[in-house]
C-alpha cells in the first residue's frame, strides 16, 4: 500500500489542471483498489516521439506494453497488452508536468 500511495502522490505532484484534479479526487479509492487487487502491472516503454512542442507545451506519443501479475490477475490480463498513449505536457513554475493522458 505504501508503494502505491507513493506512486500516486508522485503522479499528482507531476501533473497539473484537470488531470491532476481527477487523480486527487479519486486517489484514495485508487490506492484501495490497488491494494485489494493484489496485482502488479509491469509496463515497458517501447518507443516515444515528440509530436508537437513549443516553449510552454508539448505532446508526446508513447508506445508501451503492459501485463499484470499476481494471484488475482485474470488470465486475459496476464497476456501482454500494447498501448498507444498521447501525453500532453505543460510548463508549470519551471517544471514540465502532465496535463492530459489519452489511451488508445
Amino acid at each position: 500500500l505504501a508503494a502505491a500511495a507513493k506512486e500516486i502522490k508522485q503522479l499528482i505532484d507531476d501533473s497539473v489542471g484537470k488531470f491532476q484534479n481527477n487523480f486527487k479526487d479519486s486517489s484514495e479509492d485508487l490506492i484501495k483498489a490497488l491494494q485489494d487487487s493484489k496485482m502488479i502491472t509491469k509496463v515497458t516503454i517501447n518507443d516515444a516521439a515528440v509530436e508537437q512542442m513549443d516553449d510552454e507545451t508539448a505532446v508526446v506519443l508513447v508506445a508501451a506494453t503492459s501485463h499484470r501479475e499476481g494471484p488475482n490477475a485474470p488470465k486475459e490480463d496476464q497476456q501482454p497488452r500494447v498501448w498507444r498513449v498521447v501525453v500532453s505536457l505543460e510548463r508549470d513554475g519551471g517544471q514540465i508536468k502532465m496535463s492530459d493522458v489519452e489511451f488508445s
